[in-house]
């Protein structure tokens, strides 16, 4: 993606499509931003305790211990790519894991869901763009 981003892409009539190089600064800063966003959703959701266990928890120990599994496994399997956001793309159920209690899964539901609003919510600021509405009123 960067190299096409700073080296432009070639059209089919053979010329070369370049974008220009303030717009190329306001896209590797919105793709930077994203995967700021991505990792501290990632924190929010895997590294803060009160998303798992829940509350309502009925295998503490067990979800506990499978949170911990997860991140080391998360940080470990991810390359870069994959850390830019694209999980936050993905609606839920393409995310459920049944590592954990029901308790701790409807808990990390609702907090994949908010978080995921806010990201779609961000997506246009992260690259400098006015938000959703102005957008949509302009096409």
């Amino acid at each position: 993606m960067q190299s096409t981003i700073f080296n432009g892409l070639k059209r089919k009539d053979g010329t070369l499509s370049i974008i220009p190089e303030l717009e190329q600064r306001k896209l590797v800063i919105g793709r930077e931003n994203l995967a700021n966003f991505s990792l501290n959703s990632f924190c929010e959701i895997f590294v803060d305790q009160e998303c798992v266990p829940s509350q309502e928890c009925t295998t503490k120990a067990t979800c506990t211990n499978e949170r911990i599994e997860y991140q080391f496994q998360e940080a470990l399997e991810r390359n870069i790519k994959e850390t830019i956001a694209s999980p936050l793309f993905d609606p839920y159920s393409n995310f459920v894991d049944t590592r954990f209690c029901r308790a701790c899964q409807v808990k990390l539901c609702a907090v994949y869901n908010d978080i995921r609003t806010k990201f779609w919510n961000y997506l246009p600021t992260a690259f400098q763009l006015p938000p959703w509405n102005e957008l949509a009123d302009s096409t």
